[in-house]
This record gives structure tokens, sequence and C-alpha cells, in this order.
């Protein structure tokens, strides 16, 4: 999951994953990733066709959007 942090020029990327003997999953910050000022909406789209979903985010402050590129596995 990714969510933007508005007031800042980052997204974080948060990630799932069981914990031992609870069936519930514990959530966790993976990274955050820079991008322009005031990212607003996010999205993915394989933007340059090598098959993996890059990270596509709209940033308010500085008028631009930032691709974050994916990586093929």
């Amino acid at each position: 999951m990714f969510v933007s942090v508005q007031t800042t020029t980052l997204v974080e990327a948060w990630t799932a994953a069981p914990t031992a003997g609870d069936p519930l999953f514990a959530v966790r910050q993976f990274d955050s990733l820079g991008v322009g000022r005031g990212p607003l909406d996010l999205c993915l789209s394989d933007v340059d066709g090598d098959g993996a979903l890059d990270l596509c985010v709209a940033n308010a402050f500085s008028n631009d959007v930032s691709v974050l590129p994916g990586l093929r596995r």
C-alpha cells in the first residue's frame, strides 16, 4: 500500500505480513520514497512498457508528476 504524505516530498510504502500464531496481518512501514512537493494522487501503471507496475505521483505544490519505476521480477 502506498500513502502520500501531502505536507512533505514523500510517499510511504507500507506492507502487511502475517504474525506468528495470529491470523491477522501486522502492518508496518516499509520505505519512504522521495517525490515532488505535495504528493496528492497516486496510481500504478506500466508507464515504460517493461511489464512492471510503476508508481505515478501527482505533486500539487511542484506542479509535476513523479514516476518511480517498478522492479521487474
